[in-house]
């Protein structure tokens, strides 16, 4: 910083009145002769002083010398320009106003930026203890005032001198630092490198070792086995698998023929497979028999490659082996299966015929006869419709083991399929002998069946045919049994039938029924009856049961004890039972619209019907469209249904409650019902089947069990019906028993609704006491 103020003592030094020599105000300057030295590295110089004289003089002598010189008036302005310029020195005044010289000191060595400038204490002080303080404080030398001119260059130039060498050495520190890191970094990237390379060579040696286990781990636990041959056919090498198959250890295996593990079967392939795999160097998919330790024999398939010299000499051979025991296994199954039933284990229809047709040639060498028997279990189809196919599984496979208790160990039992079994029993006295077979497969059907927590009570019914009496074939003698079955199902259940040639024309009676029943609705030979319900005090017409109806041409009315049981074998039920409730429902509007809003119309509802998962759907889009209200709707539902009606079945049985629709159980006390089962389904009334009713007065067993049934009904809390009456007797009993509904032809017949609409029409209570002829 130059300073030329005007009539400063710079000035005046520059203006040469004072050329040489100068005093300085205070304390004064002594001459001293002589010219000081321009120093070879200019500085810059911090005077913190606040005497303006003193300021200008020390500027003008420092400049002249080369420095660069910067002024401060006090402690603090000297602060700020010692941090923001950094100065290579600092000439400080020890007297100052407010903050003296050791306290800007202190401050200077205190602050990280500024603690690295050397300090020289200005002062006329000369007493020993102030210059102490002022080296405390951090100065490294004192100018004492008056100042000596040469004293004071002599001074800065030696401690810029040092400040310069303390700044090389710092340098040459830092060097050697750098260079000492930069030594120890390529030291550790070395030792590193070095670090690296043995442990990637030891990862390379644990690899390679890994490997190697690897691949002896491979072979000696190939699924497959391993050996080695020499041209010997002697075993030099062989892996843990096939050790383990043949069961000796490997020191009595290596060294012996391959052909001492073989079968005589065997030995003899392997002796012509070994020299046709030396002359063409392998041998693909041998079958061979080992014959293991335990005695036991090990089916594998063998493949060898033939290994030779550098002279192309055959030294050994590479062989392979696979077992075979599963495949043989599942070839095993698959003729099995071919042959066999896969549910109960019996025989199949293939085999049995096989075994029927071996039967018949022995029979007509020996002059002997064969009987055929047809079984079918009595209504099988309700257990999978109510319980579904895995019960109804179970069910099979327990009457395929009472079956096969019932018959001799020549005897044959298959399962036709389905719920249908075959029987062919070959025996001198047939007719006496194949009746009492017969007779005791019917009886192991009598004791109940328990699937899955449900008690099933089955029966059969079983065909039979002769040979030679009703065919001479396979084929003759089953369709003969099949038709026997059918006329013994007609009869009732558990019942057995042997084929008569006039059983043919029943069977095919019920053959063309079923065909024309395909197109009976399409050509309305199908139509509804009704009869009415009545209150047996009053006479009074409750309801009214819609009856489907078949009408043929040529062959006149066909019965629904015939044609329903067909319906439902052939899934026709389905559509004929929802356009049965359809036109009921039709119809049973129209009476309301007539007036007749009390009239209630029950429909009979079949086990198959219910088991379609949308049976509560179609019924209730039949009530939408009808316009029929639901509570009086009444669907009618086999007591079969109770044996152990299923979660599906309920639900839908509680969905038609929903709808206000009203469950009856028809035919009560045929089947096999439980109070258990009564209390679970929602119901609301029974109706008693006819067979009692028609016994009243006859047999005391059959009033006690309609008398029980009214019981059981009222102890319910369930309306009670009595079906199929038909006498004043009937009436009477059933009015004294607490029974108040009731129909049949003591009331009135079935009636077209023309003459249904009549009847109601009339509005007059019907005869409570009249004959059955006269109802008629």
């Amino acid at each position: 910083m130059q300073r030329q103020r005007k009539g400063s003592p710079a000035e005046t030094f520059a203006s040469g009145r004072h050329k040489r020599y100068m005093l300085w105000c205070g304390g004064g300057i002594n001459p001293v002769k002589g010219e000081a030295a321009v120093p070879q590295t200019p500085a810059l110089i911090l005077i913190i002083d606040d005497i303006p004289t003193n300021l200008g003089v020390m500027v003008d002598l420092l400049e002249t010398e080369g420095h660069h010189v910067a002024v401060a008036r006090n402690g603090a302005e000297g602060m700020r320009r010692a941090s923001n310029d950094q100065p290579d020195l600092i000439l400080l005044d020890v007297m100052m106003p407010g903050e003296n010289g050791f306290a800007v000191c202190r401050r200077l060595k205190a602050s990280e930026t500024t603690r690295h400038i050397p300090v020289i204490f200005m002062t006329s002080l000369d007493d020993l203890q102030d210059k102490l303080e002022g080296f405390a404080a951090g100065g490294v030398d004192y100018v004492t005032k008056p100042v000596q001119i040469a004293e004071v260059v002599t001074r800065i130039r030696t401690h810029l001198e040092l400040s310069a060498l303390r700044r090389q050495l710092a340098a040459q520190n830092q060097q050697l630092l750098e260079a000492r890191d930069e030594l120890e970094e390529r030291v550790r990237l070395r030792t590193a490198a070095l670090t690296a390379e043995i442990e990637e060579r030891h990862r390379a040696q644990l690899e390679l070792q890994k490997s190697s286990e690897q691949i002896r781990d491979l072979y000696n636990n190939a699924p497959c086995g391993y050996h080695s041959l020499d041209k010997n056919g002697v075993i030099v090498r062989i892996n843990d698998t096939l050790m383990n198959w043949l069961g000796y250890p490997r020191s009595e295996l290596v060294g012996r023929r391959l052909s001492d593990f073989l079968t005589p079967k065997s030995v003899r392939l392997f002796n012509k497979a070994f020299p046709l795999l030396k002359e063409r160097g392998s041998v693909r998919d041998l079958e061979v028999q080992l014959i293991r330790r335990d005695g036991s024999c090990l089916p594998v398939l063998v493949s060898a490659t033939a290994i030779r010299d550098s002279d192309g000499q055959f030294v050994m051979t590479r062989t392979t082996l696979y077992d075979l025991t599963e495949r043989k296994q599942a070839e095993e199954r698959i003729r099995h299966m071919a042959h066999h039933d896969p549910l109960t284990g019996l025989s199949n229809r293939i085999q049995f015929q096989q075994r029927l047709g071996q039967l018949i040639t022995h029979a007509r060498r020996r002059h002997e006869s064969v009987a055929t028997m047809f079984l079918d279990l009595d209504q099988f189809n309700q257990i999978n419709d109510s319980f579904g196919h895995a019960v109804g599984d179970m069910v099979l496979l327990e009457i395929s083991k009472r079956l096969s208790r019932c018959l001799r160990e020549t005897d044959a039992l298959a399962r036709w399929g389905g719920d249908e079994f075959v029987v062919a029993v070959a025996t001198p006295d047939i007719q006496e002998t194949s009746r009492r077979i017969a007779v005791a497969m019917l009886e192991s059907l009598t004791a109940p069946v328990f699937a899955e927590k449900h008690e099933l009570h089955l029966s059969g019914s079983i065909g039979i045919s002769l040979y030679p009496t009703d065919g001479l074939d396979v084929q003759t003698l089953l369709r003969a049994a099949d038709t026997a079955m059918y006329h013994a199902k007609e009869k009732g259940r558990g019942t057995l039938e042997f084929f008569t040639p006039a059983l043919t024309a029943s069977v095919q009676h019920r053959t063309n029924l079923g065909a024309l029943l395909h197109g009976a609705q399409a050509r309305n030979e199908i139509f509804l009856q009704y009869q009415p319900q009545v209150d047996i005090d009053t006479g009074r017409i409750l309801g009214v049961e819609a009856l489907m109806r078949w009408e043929r041409p040529n062959l006149g009315s066909v019965s629904p004890v015939e044609f329903i049981p067909i319906a439902e074998d052939t899934g026709l039920i389905h559509t004929l039972g929802e356009w049965a409730l359809r036109h009921a429902c039709e119809q049973g509007r129209r009476w309301h619209d007539a007036g007749y809003g009390d009239l209630t119309i029950a429909v009979n509802l079949s086990v198959r019907q219910l088991a379609d998962p949308r049976i509560g759907e179609r019924v209730a889009r039949v009530l939408e469209e009808t316009g029929f209200p639901g509570p009086a709707l009444e669907l009618e539902i086999t007591e079969n249904l109770l044996v152990q009606p299923t979660d599906e079945v309920l639900q839908v049985l509680r969905g038609f409650n929903d709808l206000g629709i009203r469950l009856t159980v028809d035919d009560f006390g045929m089947g096999y019902s439980s109070l258990s089962y009564l209390q679970r389904l929602p119901i609301q009334a029974i109706k008693i089947d006819r067979a009692f009713v028609n016994r009243i007065g006859l047999a005391f067993h059959d009033d006690a069990i309609v008398n029980a049934i009214i019981a059981l009904a009222h102890s319910l809390h369930l309306r009670v019906l009595a079906e199929g009456v038909e006498t004043v007797e009937q009436i009477e009993f059933l009015r004294g028993r607490g029974c108040r509904a009731a129909q049949g032809y003591y009331y009135s017949s079935p009636l077209d609704r023309h003459e249904f609409t009549e009847l109601v029409e009339r509005a007059l209570p019907l005869p409570v006491a009249v004959t059955a002829a006269a109802a008629r």
